[in-house]
């Protein structure tokens, strides 16, 4: 744990130097990568988990394969399985595959956050992201899905802007990497009819009402039925008794808990501090519309993985707040941040992940 405090501190000395000044370019740069490199090596370090070996024993068959026998070989989407061929053919390590999918699922975020975060305050959301337990998950396991909701924050930046061609074209990239990440087209009504925070916010508390009643299943199985296909058919598999009982419990109320403190967090800083910024108020309104998804469906096993679409933006909603804020008190509230951070990293157990790093003290 003393590399991810010693990179805590180092995180906040970056916002201490003058945004003009070159040497602060050269600080913020290094503790970028002290960030990125410090979680490559845990997720290194960390067992491998039944999703990644799956996908290393076809990484590494792949590399004997054509790209078409590739695509026939498993039922996963064709981004993730061409992606894995392409990478085969340079190298068959299971160390290199980690190395590299977690450099590029890296730089896929950083080049996202900065077409609208500042590049001295990049050190801070990247601190937030290596302190939220989800974004491990994703990193480490469930990798079709980490690099469909790494792309998404392109189609989220771009929706953003209102270039829609661009942001349909992320859309399309990222479904080839995971067909859940199709819940990211309601992005698109919302932005279209400018649905707003208010009626976002109805929604949540009746789906929330829903979740806590247990209704959800009921009303949420009968719409994918139907509707049919693969939707009827997964949410069918993911609730049945088998699945539910190797997941666990489901309709999480602490699950719903956690996801409702960022909207109250999200709803206080805009009302006070940013209720003209409206990347701010677009960011908000993802994270309600993804909550709102994850809320309906928190009936299924692991609906946790589908949670992660809206936990992936707490980083942001955490720090955006305290760097866009005009006030005297801004250095402040970037401090309660990182501690918010960190207390994050202690309270869900993010720490355990770093005992490995024990054997280089």
């Amino acid at each position: 744990m003393i590399y991810y405090y010693l990179v805590a501190f180092f995180v906040g000395l970056s916002q201490l130097e003058s945004k003009k000044s070159r040497r602060n370019n050269y600080f913020t740069n290094l503790v970028i990568i002290m960030i990125i490199s410090l979680m490559i090596i845990v997720v290194l370090l960390m067992p491998l988990r039944i999703d990644m070996v799956r996908y290393l024993g076809v990484f590494e068959a792949s590399s004997s394969l054509s790209w078409y026998a590739a695509l026939s070989s498993v039922r996963w989407e064709p981004g993730f399985v061409t992606y894995q061929w392409m990478l085969s053919k340079v190298n068959t390590s299971k160390t290199f595959f980690i190395l590299i999918t977690s450099i590029i699922m890296w730089i896929i975020i950083v080049s996202a956050l900065k077409k609208n975060i500042s590049f001295k305050s990049l050190p801070l959301i990247l601190f937030g992201y290596i302190s939220l337990f989800p974004i491990y998950n994703l990193f480490s396991n469930v990798l079709r899905q980490g690099f469909a909701i790494c792309f998404l924050m392109f189609m989220i930046v771009y929706l953003a802007d209102n270039y829609y061609k661009k942001a349909f074209i992320f859309f399309i990239i990222t479904l080839s990497f995971h067909v859940s990440a199709s819940i990211a087209g309601i992005l698109f009504i919302v932005k279209r009819f400018n649905i707003s925070i208010k009626n976002l916010c109805i929604v949540f508390v009746i789906s929330s009402i829903l979740l806590i009643t247990g209704i959800n299943q009921k009303l949420m199985t009968n719409i994918a039925v139907l509707f049919g296909g693969r939707l009827g058919d997964s949410v069918i598999s993911y609730s049945s008794e088998s699945v539910v009982s190797i997941y666990g419990s489901v309709n999480r109320i602490d699950f719903l808990i956690f996801t409702s403190i960022w909207i109250v967090w999200g709803l206080y800083f805009r009302n006070r501090f940013l209720m003209n910024d409206k990347i701010f108020e677009w960011l908000l309104k993802a994270y309600l519309s993804f909550s709102i998804i994850y809320v309906l469906f928190g009936f299924i096993g692991f609906s946790d993985r589908l949670a992660s679409y809206a936990w992936f933006l707490i980083p942001i909603l955490l720090y955006y707040p305290a760097i866009k804020m005009e006030s005297r008190f801004q250095f402040i509230w970037i401090i309660i941040c990182i501690i918010i951070s960190i207390l994050l990293f202690v309270y869900f157990g993010t720490y355990s992940l770093y005992e490995p790093l024990k054997l280089l003290y």
